[in-house]
């Protein structure tokens, strides 16, 4: 796969310059104003490029972003942004009912301070759940997107900004010339079936596909079913996408139909929760239908149920983890190559995803795994490395990034160093199992027991087995 990077050689490209602050986003609370300590931003705001003058930049603009009264920020955003680009981009993202972007989950995407107008720049990055292809709701409400309301929950710069009403009209009106241009079948159509053409022979290829070719080639005409259920049984198909998603939109922009809102969702853990989260077993776990990352409920079960609100005392815990994680940035800023540290990281990652409410445990969850990686990147034989990026690989649906053959190459690295690490014996039963081999899921699971005659979960494993 061939992907541009946003770097120096991209801002050059684009804007004609590349010394302005660039920073990349992965959060799920849209842009809160938290203070002017940069180090209150900095685990979910990155700065790629710049130094503290650009990040205290940015914090100025998150608070005139939440801040500024209504005739404040219609009089000065568009010294600020480039508003006109940023509605071009939020007109293609609505098209295309993108929610793995800032309009849905938050995270993919970019500011870049464009040092020739003194204004930032909007950047969307990996739009690879594009065509509706995130599936947190049901592919009905996918296609019938709200254009009135473009975005997940609280979106603080599109909200301001649509509630401008010129802004609205040049938003609609984009809308409206992107769909007669080329959003539209006549042309989608032709692209799709160039694009099927160029590629198929590489997807036929492919020694470890997610999907099948036979899948690949159902989806330009009609739906496929998903690798993983979350809200769906179904992957909406390119064509029908097209037509349908054209169809919604012309008749909201005719104020003949109202669009579906998606305000928010609960999003539980598919295929079980990264390491520190509940096991499969435990209370709390991922239920048995989405262990093994296939099938959907069982008939009037909701998938993910709502979650009691928290406790007092596990507030107080998730507060006392916070502050955990913010010490320990601080070391690692302070030793970035020291792999336990990341180690020690990833761990209190696991037990934020563990008790943290639905769409906190996304924030978390996303850097477990980074995490890990990066402390494999500091020392390759790092066996808590390997352990936590073990533990990420086999509870990912292989859909979103899960890999089981890596998940028991790590476990591996970590028995042929410590050949009595009970969790990882219960680990390596747990992929066995996986992998319907029986014999070999019962020796590790049997192993961890000799080791540790007490270990509960090892004790249910076995029983669930016999």
């Amino acid at each position: 796969m061939v992907v541009e990077q946003v770097n120096r050689p991209f801002l050059e490209d684009r804007f004609g310059n590349s010394d302005g602050g660039l920073f990349k986003f992965e959060i799920m609370r849209d842009l809160e104003y938290r203070g002017d300590d940069w180090e209150e931003y900095a685990h979910d705001h990155e700065l790629k490029s710049g130094g503290i003058d650009d990040a205290k930049q940015l914090i100025k603009f998150i608070k005139f972003l939440n801040d500024a009264s209504d005739k404040e920020f219609t009089s000065k955003i568009e010294q600020k942004l480039n508003v006109d680009r940023f509605l071009a981009s939020l007109a293609v993202n609505t098209l295309l009912t993108d929610l793995d972007s800032y309009a849905g989950l938050g995270h993919n995407w970019y500011l870049y301070y464009n040092t020739a107008s003194s204004r930032f720049e909007f950047i969307p990055w990996d739009v690879n759940e594009a065509f509706g292809n995130l599936q947190v709701v049901s592919p009905e409400k996918i296609l019938n997107f709200d254009i009135k309301k473009p975005y997940m929950g609280d979106k603080i710069m599109i909200q301001r900004i649509l509630d401008i009403e010129k802004y609205r009209v040049i938003f609609e009106f984009y809308l409206s010339s992107f769909i007669r241009d080329f959003f539209n079948p006549t042309a989608m159509n032709a692209d799709i079936d160039r694009l099927y053409s160029h590629i198929k022979d590489s997807v036929q290829a492919d020694s470890k596909p997610v999907f099948s070719f036979e899948d690949f080639q159902k989806s330009m005409e009609g739906p496929v079913k998903p690798q993983a259920f979350i809200f769906s049984q179904q992957i909406i198909g390119l064509k029908p996408f097209v037509e349908q998603r054209i169809a919604s939109v012309k008749a909201q922009l005719a104020g003949e139909k109202e669009g579906d809102q998606i305000d928010s969702f609960i999003f539980g853990q598919p295929g079980g929760p990264p390491p520190g989260g509940p096991r499969p077993g435990d209370p709390g776990g991922p239920p048995p239908f989405m262990q093994d990352g296939q099938g959907g409920p069982p008939p009037g079960m909701s998938p993910f149920p709502p979650q009691k609100p928290l406790d007092e005392e596990t507030k107080k815990i998730i507060q006392q983890l916070k502050d955990d994680l913010k010490e320990m940035d601080k070391s690692i800023n302070q030793n970035p190559n020291n792999a336990e540290l990341y180690v020690q990281k990833g761990d209190i990652l696991g037990q934020l995803t563990e008790l943290s409410e639905p769409m906190d445990k996304m924030v978390y969850g996303m850097q477990i795994g980074k995490v890990f990686e990066k402390a494999l990147e500091v020392d390759p034989e790092n066996i808590g490395g390997h352990i936590g990026r073990g533990a990420v690989r086999f509870f990912t649906p292989e859909a979103f990034g899960g890999d089981l053959k890596g998940a028991l190459s790590d476990f591996q690295f970590v028995l042929d160093k410590d050949p009595d690490n009970v969790q990882t014996h219960i680990f390596m039963g747990m992929v066995y199992q996986r992998q319907e081999q029986k014999d070999k899921a019962l020796t590790h699971l049997q192993k961890a027991i000799e080791l540790d005659p007490d270990n509960k979960q090892a004790q249910d494993l076995l029983k669930a087995m016999q």
